[in-house]
Protein backbone atom coordinates (compact mmCIF):
# COMPACT_ATOMS: atom_id res chain seq x y z
CA UNK A 1 0.00 0.00 0.00
CA UNK A 2 1.44 3.41 -0.85
CA UNK A 3 0.43 7.07 -0.92
CA UNK A 4 1.81 10.04 -2.83
CA UNK A 5 1.12 13.77 -2.63
CA UNK A 6 -1.08 15.03 -5.43
CA UNK A 7 -1.83 18.62 -4.55
CA UNK A 8 -0.01 21.59 -2.90
CA UNK A 9 -0.47 22.81 0.65
CA UNK A 10 -4.06 23.84 1.23
CA UNK A 11 -5.76 26.55 3.18
CA UNK A 12 -7.81 25.87 6.30
CA UNK A 13 -11.11 25.76 4.40
CA UNK A 14 -9.80 23.80 1.45
CA UNK A 15 -10.35 20.23 2.62
CA UNK A 16 -12.38 19.03 -0.32
CA UNK A 17 -12.88 15.29 -0.80
CA UNK A 18 -10.39 13.70 -3.22
CA UNK A 19 -11.49 12.86 -6.77
CA UNK A 20 -13.14 9.47 -7.32
CA UNK A 21 -10.73 6.58 -7.29
CA UNK A 22 -9.84 4.99 -10.56
CA UNK A 23 -10.89 1.41 -10.99
CA UNK A 24 -8.14 -0.95 -9.95
CA UNK A 25 -6.11 -2.52 -12.71
CA UNK A 26 -3.28 -4.99 -12.90
CA UNK A 27 -0.86 -2.06 -13.13
CA UNK A 28 -2.14 -0.30 -10.01
CA UNK A 29 -1.86 -3.07 -7.46
CA UNK A 30 1.17 -3.19 -5.16
CA UNK A 31 4.27 -1.09 -5.54
CA UNK A 32 5.85 -2.69 -8.55
CA UNK A 33 5.84 -5.63 -10.89
CA UNK A 34 8.11 -8.51 -9.95
CA UNK A 35 10.16 -9.29 -13.01
CA UNK A 36 13.70 -10.57 -13.36
CA UNK A 37 15.18 -7.06 -13.53
CA UNK A 38 13.25 -5.93 -10.44
CA UNK A 39 15.39 -8.00 -8.08
CA UNK A 40 19.11 -7.28 -7.91
CA UNK A 41 21.78 -9.96 -7.89
CA UNK A 42 22.28 -9.46 -4.14
CA UNK A 43 18.57 -10.14 -3.55
CA UNK A 44 17.66 -6.53 -2.73
CA UNK A 45 14.51 -4.89 -4.10
CA UNK A 46 15.98 -1.75 -5.66
CA UNK A 47 14.24 -2.43 -8.97
CA UNK A 48 11.03 -3.46 -7.26
CA UNK A 49 10.65 -0.09 -5.53
CA UNK A 50 11.99 1.96 -8.44
CA UNK A 51 8.54 2.71 -9.85
CA UNK A 52 7.21 3.78 -6.47
CA UNK A 53 10.15 6.09 -5.79
CA UNK A 54 10.46 7.63 -9.24
CA UNK A 55 6.82 8.15 -10.14
CA UNK A 56 4.16 10.44 -8.73
CA UNK A 57 2.64 7.47 -6.97
CA UNK A 58 1.84 3.82 -7.25
CA UNK A 59 0.06 4.22 -10.59
CA UNK A 60 2.16 7.12 -11.84
CA UNK A 61 -0.84 9.45 -11.63
CA UNK A 62 -0.56 10.23 -7.93
CA UNK A 63 -2.79 9.24 -5.04
CA UNK A 64 -4.26 11.98 -2.84
CA UNK A 65 -3.90 11.94 0.90
CA UNK A 66 -7.31 10.77 2.18
CA UNK A 67 -7.84 13.73 4.48
CA UNK A 68 -11.59 13.37 4.09
CA UNK A 69 -11.32 10.15 6.11
CA UNK A 70 -9.94 12.05 9.10
CA UNK A 71 -12.19 14.05 11.44
CA UNK A 72 -12.16 17.59 10.04
CA UNK A 73 -10.52 19.17 13.14
CA UNK A 74 -7.74 16.57 12.98
CA UNK A 75 -7.26 17.09 9.24
CA UNK A 76 -6.85 20.83 9.84
CA UNK A 77 -4.48 20.21 12.75
CA UNK A 78 -2.33 17.86 10.65
CA UNK A 79 -2.16 20.40 7.86
CA UNK A 80 -1.10 23.10 10.32
CA UNK A 81 1.65 20.94 11.81
CA UNK A 82 2.98 20.14 8.31
CA UNK A 83 2.97 23.85 7.45
CA UNK A 84 4.75 25.04 10.61
CA UNK A 85 7.23 22.14 10.68
CA UNK A 86 7.80 22.55 6.92
CA UNK A 87 7.48 18.87 6.19
CA UNK A 88 5.29 17.07 3.70
CA UNK A 89 1.64 16.39 4.37
CA UNK A 90 2.26 12.71 3.62
CA UNK A 91 4.72 12.47 6.48
CA UNK A 92 2.37 14.09 9.00
CA UNK A 93 -0.48 11.91 7.77
CA UNK A 94 1.67 8.80 8.27
CA UNK A 95 2.73 9.91 11.74
CA UNK A 96 -0.84 10.80 12.71
CA UNK A 97 -2.05 7.41 11.51
CA UNK A 98 0.75 5.77 13.52
CA UNK A 99 -0.39 7.72 16.58
CA UNK A 100 -3.92 6.37 16.16
CA UNK A 101 -2.52 2.89 15.63
CA UNK A 102 -0.54 3.08 18.88
CA UNK A 103 -3.63 4.33 20.71
CA UNK A 104 -5.90 1.48 19.58
CA UNK A 105 -3.17 -1.17 19.41
CA UNK A 106 -4.42 -4.56 20.52
CA UNK A 107 -7.34 -3.26 22.60
CA UNK A 108 -9.90 -3.72 19.81
CA UNK A 109 -10.23 -5.92 16.74
CA UNK A 110 -12.45 -6.03 13.66
CA UNK A 111 -14.53 -9.19 13.48
CA UNK A 112 -14.99 -9.60 9.72
CA UNK A 113 -15.76 -13.27 9.22
CA UNK A 114 -14.99 -16.64 10.79
CA UNK A 115 -12.31 -17.67 8.26
CA UNK A 116 -10.47 -14.34 8.64
CA UNK A 117 -8.15 -13.43 11.50
CA UNK A 118 -9.46 -10.57 13.60
CA UNK A 119 -7.61 -7.41 12.55
CA UNK A 120 -6.18 -5.37 15.45
CA UNK A 121 -5.20 -1.71 15.40
CA UNK A 122 -1.44 -2.21 15.03
CA UNK A 123 0.10 -1.10 11.73
CA UNK A 124 3.56 -1.31 10.17
CA UNK A 125 4.15 2.14 8.64
CA UNK A 126 7.34 2.97 6.73
CA UNK A 127 7.90 6.53 5.46
CA UNK A 128 10.48 7.05 2.72
CA UNK A 129 11.93 10.55 2.74
CA UNK A 130 15.20 12.20 1.65
CA UNK A 131 17.83 12.86 4.31
CA UNK A 132 17.16 16.08 6.22
CA UNK A 133 13.45 15.96 5.45
CA UNK A 134 12.39 16.75 9.01
CA UNK A 135 11.28 13.25 9.94
CA UNK A 136 12.41 13.17 13.56
CA UNK A 137 11.30 16.55 14.91
CA UNK A 138 7.82 16.24 13.40
CA UNK A 139 7.47 12.73 14.86
CA UNK A 140 8.50 14.00 18.28
CA UNK A 141 5.79 16.64 18.11
CA UNK A 142 3.00 14.30 16.97
CA UNK A 143 3.94 11.83 19.73
CA UNK A 144 4.77 14.44 22.38
CA UNK A 145 1.85 13.45 24.60
CA UNK A 146 2.62 9.74 24.33
CA UNK A 147 6.17 10.54 25.44
CA UNK A 148 4.81 12.67 28.30
CA UNK A 149 2.39 9.96 29.44
CA UNK A 150 5.15 7.37 29.39
CA UNK A 151 7.39 9.65 31.48
CA UNK A 152 4.59 9.97 34.06
CA UNK A 153 4.15 6.19 34.11
CA UNK A 154 7.92 5.77 34.56
CA UNK A 155 7.96 8.00 37.66
CA UNK A 156 5.04 6.08 39.12
CA UNK A 157 6.84 2.81 38.42
CA UNK A 158 9.98 4.01 40.24
CA UNK A 159 7.93 4.88 43.33
CA UNK A 160 6.01 1.61 43.23
CA UNK A 161 9.25 -0.31 42.77
CA UNK A 162 10.75 1.27 45.88
CA UNK A 163 7.71 0.27 47.92
CA UNK A 164 7.87 -3.24 46.50
CA UNK A 165 11.55 -3.63 47.41
CA UNK A 166 10.83 -2.46 50.96
CA UNK A 167 7.96 -4.92 51.35
CA UNK A 168 10.01 -7.72 49.81
CA UNK A 169 12.93 -7.06 52.18
CA UNK A 170 10.59 -7.29 55.16
CA UNK A 171 8.95 -10.43 53.77
CA UNK A 172 12.34 -12.16 53.24
CA UNK A 173 13.38 -11.41 56.84
CA UNK A 174 10.27 -13.09 58.23
CA UNK A 175 10.40 -16.51 59.80
CA UNK A 176 9.17 -19.33 57.59
CA UNK A 177 5.93 -19.65 59.55
CA UNK A 178 5.26 -15.90 59.30
CA UNK A 179 6.18 -15.77 55.63
CA UNK A 180 3.78 -18.58 54.79
CA UNK A 181 0.88 -16.63 56.30
CA UNK A 182 1.91 -13.25 54.88
CA UNK A 183 0.91 -11.84 51.50
CA UNK A 184 3.67 -12.25 48.89
CA UNK A 185 4.75 -8.84 47.53
CA UNK A 186 3.94 -8.42 43.85
CA UNK A 187 6.38 -6.53 41.64
CA UNK A 188 4.84 -3.57 39.74
CA UNK A 189 4.64 -3.62 35.95
CA UNK A 190 6.37 -1.05 33.79
CA UNK A 191 4.04 0.60 31.28
CA UNK A 192 5.57 1.18 27.85
CA UNK A 193 3.97 2.71 24.78
CA UNK A 194 7.03 3.22 22.57
CA UNK A 195 10.27 1.32 22.27
CA UNK A 196 13.27 2.16 20.11
CA UNK A 197 15.73 -0.55 21.10
CA UNK A 198 15.37 -4.10 22.41
CA UNK A 199 16.51 -7.67 21.98
CA UNK A 200 13.85 -10.18 21.02
CA UNK A 201 13.87 -11.70 24.52
CA UNK A 202 13.78 -8.24 26.09
CA UNK A 203 10.86 -7.30 23.85
CA UNK A 204 8.92 -10.40 24.94
CA UNK A 205 9.50 -9.56 28.60
CA UNK A 206 8.29 -5.98 28.09
CA UNK A 207 5.25 -7.18 26.15
CA UNK A 208 4.32 -9.44 29.04
CA UNK A 209 3.68 -6.31 31.11
CA UNK A 210 1.92 -4.44 28.28
CA UNK A 211 -0.89 -6.58 26.87
CA UNK A 212 -2.42 -3.67 24.93
CA UNK A 213 0.66 -3.64 22.70
CA UNK A 214 3.44 -1.19 21.91
CA UNK A 215 4.92 0.59 18.92
CA UNK A 216 8.54 0.32 17.82
CA UNK A 217 9.95 3.58 16.44
CA UNK A 218 12.87 3.25 14.04
CA UNK A 219 14.57 6.49 13.07
CA UNK A 220 16.57 4.85 10.26
CA UNK A 221 15.09 1.59 9.04
CA UNK A 222 18.00 0.57 6.82
CA UNK A 223 19.88 -2.14 8.73
CA UNK A 224 17.19 -2.36 11.41
CA UNK A 225 16.62 -6.12 11.30
CA UNK A 226 20.35 -6.82 11.05
CA UNK A 227 20.96 -4.82 14.23
CA UNK A 228 18.52 -6.72 16.44
CA UNK A 229 20.31 -9.10 18.83
CA UNK A 230 23.64 -8.12 17.25
CA UNK A 231 23.79 -10.96 14.73
CA UNK A 232 23.71 -9.72 11.15
CA UNK A 233 22.50 -12.97 9.54
CA UNK A 234 20.89 -15.29 12.08
CA UNK A 235 19.54 -12.38 14.13
CA UNK A 236 17.99 -10.67 11.11
CA UNK A 237 16.29 -13.86 9.90
CA UNK A 238 14.84 -14.61 13.32
CA UNK A 239 13.74 -11.00 13.82
CA UNK A 240 11.96 -10.90 10.47
CA UNK A 241 10.17 -14.13 11.25
CA UNK A 242 9.11 -12.77 14.63
CA UNK A 243 7.90 -9.47 13.19
CA UNK A 244 5.56 -11.30 10.83
CA UNK A 245 4.00 -13.01 13.85
CA UNK A 246 3.86 -9.82 15.92
CA UNK A 247 1.87 -8.16 13.14
CA UNK A 248 -0.85 -10.76 13.66
CA UNK A 249 -0.73 -10.49 17.50
CA UNK A 250 -0.12 -14.20 18.01
CA UNK A 251 0.91 -15.86 21.28
CA UNK A 252 4.65 -15.76 21.94
CA UNK A 253 6.50 -18.28 24.08
CA UNK A 254 10.24 -17.68 24.47
CA UNK A 255 12.93 -19.08 26.73
CA UNK A 256 15.84 -16.89 27.74
CA UNK A 257 18.96 -17.61 29.75
CA UNK A 258 19.53 -15.53 32.86
CA UNK A 259 22.98 -14.46 34.09
CA UNK A 260 23.25 -17.48 36.37
CA UNK A 261 22.51 -19.82 33.46
CA UNK A 262 18.99 -20.84 34.45
CA UNK A 263 16.17 -20.88 31.92
CA UNK A 264 13.41 -18.29 32.18
CA UNK A 265 10.16 -18.92 30.31
CA UNK A 266 8.32 -15.86 29.02
CA UNK A 267 4.81 -16.25 27.65
CA UNK A 268 2.89 -13.44 25.99
CA UNK A 269 -0.72 -14.34 25.36
CA UNK A 270 -1.20 -11.82 22.58
CA UNK A 271 2.04 -10.23 21.39
CA UNK A 272 0.87 -7.14 19.53
CA UNK A 273 3.41 -4.76 18.00
CA UNK A 274 3.11 -1.75 15.73
CA UNK A 275 5.99 -0.20 13.80
CA UNK A 276 6.65 3.33 12.65
CA UNK A 277 9.85 3.50 10.64
CA UNK A 278 11.60 6.12 8.58
CA UNK A 279 14.08 5.45 5.82
CA UNK A 280 16.02 7.57 3.37
CA UNK A 281 14.44 7.30 -0.05
CA UNK A 282 17.68 6.09 -1.62
CA UNK A 283 17.91 3.20 0.86
CA UNK A 284 14.37 1.84 0.66
CA UNK A 285 15.37 -0.77 -1.91
CA UNK A 286 18.02 -2.10 0.49
CA UNK A 287 15.66 -2.73 3.41
CA UNK A 288 13.85 -5.79 2.09
CA UNK A 289 15.04 -8.80 0.11
CA UNK A 290 13.40 -11.12 -2.40
CA UNK A 291 12.92 -13.62 0.42
CA UNK A 292 11.04 -10.99 2.47
CA UNK A 293 8.80 -10.31 -0.51
CA UNK A 294 7.69 -13.89 -0.98
CA UNK A 295 7.62 -14.71 2.74
CA UNK A 296 5.05 -11.96 3.30
CA UNK A 297 7.07 -9.49 5.38
CA UNK A 298 7.18 -6.70 2.78
CA UNK A 299 3.39 -6.74 2.11
CA UNK A 300 2.75 -6.19 5.82
CA UNK A 301 4.12 -2.65 5.55
CA UNK A 302 2.22 0.47 4.55
CA UNK A 303 4.67 2.49 2.42
CA UNK A 304 4.38 6.27 2.27
CA UNK A 305 6.55 8.42 0.03
CA UNK A 306 7.06 11.82 1.66
CA UNK A 307 9.18 14.15 -0.45
CA UNK A 308 9.52 17.71 0.75
CA UNK A 309 7.59 19.75 -1.79
CA UNK A 310 8.83 23.23 -0.90
CA UNK A 311 12.16 24.76 0.04
CA UNK A 312 12.17 25.34 3.84
CA UNK A 313 12.29 28.98 4.92
CA UNK A 314 12.93 30.66 8.27
CA UNK A 315 9.68 31.85 9.86
CA UNK A 316 8.07 32.78 13.17
CA UNK A 317 4.89 30.72 12.84
CA UNK A 318 3.93 28.54 15.80
CA UNK A 319 1.49 25.71 16.16
CA UNK A 320 -1.73 27.03 17.67
CA UNK A 321 -2.88 26.17 21.16
CA UNK A 322 -6.06 24.73 19.63
CA UNK A 323 -4.08 22.20 17.60
CA UNK A 324 -1.79 21.31 20.50
CA UNK A 325 -4.77 20.77 22.82
CA UNK A 326 -6.59 18.66 20.23
CA UNK A 327 -3.62 16.30 19.86
CA UNK A 328 -3.25 16.10 23.64
CA UNK A 329 -6.92 15.28 24.18
CA UNK A 330 -6.95 12.66 21.42
CA UNK A 331 -3.76 11.00 22.66
CA UNK A 332 -4.90 10.82 26.29
CA UNK A 333 -8.27 9.36 25.32
CA UNK A 334 -6.71 6.78 23.00
CA UNK A 335 -4.19 5.68 25.61
CA UNK A 336 -7.06 5.23 28.07
CA UNK A 337 -8.40 2.35 25.94
CA UNK A 338 -8.06 -0.99 27.71
CA UNK A 339 -8.21 -4.66 26.76
CA UNK A 340 -11.05 -6.88 27.78
CA UNK A 341 -10.25 -9.49 30.44
CA UNK A 342 -11.82 -12.73 31.61
CA UNK A 343 -10.62 -15.29 34.13
CA UNK A 344 -10.78 -18.04 31.52
CA UNK A 345 -9.23 -16.24 28.53
CA UNK A 346 -7.07 -13.58 30.15
CA UNK A 347 -6.60 -10.36 28.15
CA UNK A 348 -8.67 -10.27 24.98
CA UNK A 349 -9.52 -7.50 22.49
CA UNK A 350 -12.97 -5.97 22.28
CA UNK A 351 -14.48 -7.23 19.02
CA UNK A 352 -16.04 -4.70 16.64
CA UNK A 353 -18.42 -5.87 13.90
CA UNK A 354 -18.87 -4.17 10.54
CA UNK A 355 -22.24 -2.63 9.86
CA UNK A 356 -24.16 -4.20 6.96
CA UNK A 357 -23.39 -1.14 4.82
CA UNK A 358 -19.67 -1.23 5.65
CA UNK A 359 -19.55 -4.96 5.01
CA UNK A 360 -21.11 -4.50 1.59
CA UNK A 361 -18.59 -1.80 0.63
CA UNK A 362 -15.63 -3.83 1.90
CA UNK A 363 -16.81 -7.01 0.16
CA UNK A 364 -16.95 -5.19 -3.17
CA UNK A 365 -13.49 -3.72 -2.57
CA UNK A 366 -12.05 -7.08 -1.58
CA UNK A 367 -13.58 -8.93 -4.54
CA UNK A 368 -12.19 -6.31 -6.92
CA UNK A 369 -8.71 -6.65 -5.41
CA UNK A 370 -8.77 -10.42 -5.69
CA UNK A 371 -10.13 -10.37 -9.23
CA UNK A 372 -7.31 -8.15 -10.48
CA UNK A 373 -4.47 -9.91 -8.67
CA UNK A 374 -5.49 -13.56 -8.89
CA UNK A 375 -2.75 -15.71 -10.40
CA UNK A 376 0.17 -13.43 -9.44
CA UNK A 377 1.53 -14.66 -6.09
CA UNK A 378 3.22 -11.39 -5.13
CA UNK A 379 0.31 -9.17 -6.12
CA UNK A 380 -2.08 -11.51 -4.32
CA UNK A 381 0.04 -11.21 -1.16
CA UNK A 382 -0.01 -7.41 -1.35
CA UNK A 383 -3.75 -7.42 -2.05
CA UNK A 384 -4.53 -9.68 0.93
CA UNK A 385 -2.50 -7.49 3.27
CA UNK A 386 -3.98 -4.32 1.76
CA UNK A 387 -7.44 -5.67 2.56
CA UNK A 388 -6.38 -6.37 6.13
CA UNK A 389 -4.80 -2.92 6.42
CA UNK A 390 -8.07 -1.41 5.23
CA UNK A 391 -9.94 -3.09 8.08
CA UNK A 392 -7.29 -1.93 10.55
CA UNK A 393 -7.50 1.66 9.36
CA UNK A 394 -11.29 1.42 9.47
CA UNK A 395 -10.93 0.39 13.11
CA UNK A 396 -8.48 3.18 13.99
CA UNK A 397 -10.22 6.17 12.39
CA UNK A 398 -13.51 5.99 14.33
CA UNK A 399 -11.57 5.73 17.60
CA UNK A 400 -9.59 8.83 16.64
CA UNK A 401 -12.86 10.58 15.85
CA UNK A 402 -14.37 9.67 19.22
CA UNK A 403 -11.17 10.62 21.03
CA UNK A 404 -11.31 14.25 19.92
Amino acid sequence: MAMKKMFPRRNDDDFAPPPPEKKASNESIGVGNVESEAIAEDGSLRGFFAGFLNSQGVTGDGLPIPYDALPLPLARASNEVADVKQVSEEMIFGQTLALGSEGVGGTHAVNYRDDWCNERGNLYVLVANPSGGGKSHSLNYIFKDVIRQEAIQRLQYVEERKKFEEKRTIWLKMKDSERAAAEIPVAPTKTKYIIDSATMAGLAETMQDNPRGMQWHVDEFAGFFQGIDGHAKTGAAEAKKRFMQLYDCRPWDVTRRTKDGTAQDIYVQSACLGVYGQVQTSLLGEVFTERDLYAGLTPRFLFIKANRGECPQSHDRRISRETADLLTKMTENLLALRMGHTKEEGYIPHLVDLTPEARQVFNAYYDDLMRHTFGNPVEEAFAQKAAGQTLRVALILPHMHIAI
